[in-house]
């Protein structure tokens, strides 16, 4: 039973999960939500298929970290790559902000990519 539903959320994953969307989200809850389960699902099937799509919203998340101030925007535009503070202050809530560093951390190590760790933003 287990298996298949294991299998028909991979088919959705593989067929249905796609970033490239004109859409603002949030980067804590994306991050949490998101990469995290997309990398620790990685780790318990080995099916590189959700690193994959863990190294796509990554990326996608990584205009975020563009800023004069170096703390991440709170809102990104995973379609367009574009960033901003939450419409409510000119800030991003540290908590927030300090709470991702496991997930962009894993997806350096597990892609050798150090962008994710040290929060560079590369075009996408």
């Amino acid at each position: 039973l287990y298996f298949a539903e294991f299998e028909e959320a991979r088919k959705w994953v593989a067929d249905n999960l796609v970033f490239d969307k004109n859409v603002d989200v949030n980067l804590f809850e994306s991050t949490i939500r998101i990469l995290g389960g997309l990398l620790s699902t990685y780790h318990l099937s080995g099916d590189s298929l959700f690193l994959e799509k863990a190294k796509d919203i990554g990326n996608r998340l990584m205009p975020a970290f563009k800023t004069p101030s170096k703390i991440p925007y709170s809102d990104v535009n995973i379609g367009r790559g574009t960033a901003h503070p939450p419409r409510w202050t000119s800030d991003s809530t540290v908590a927030e902000v300090t709470s991702i560093q496991l997930e962009f951390r894993e997806l350096s190590r597990l892609t050798g990519d150090e962008k994710f760790q040290v929060g560079e933003n590369q075009s996408m």
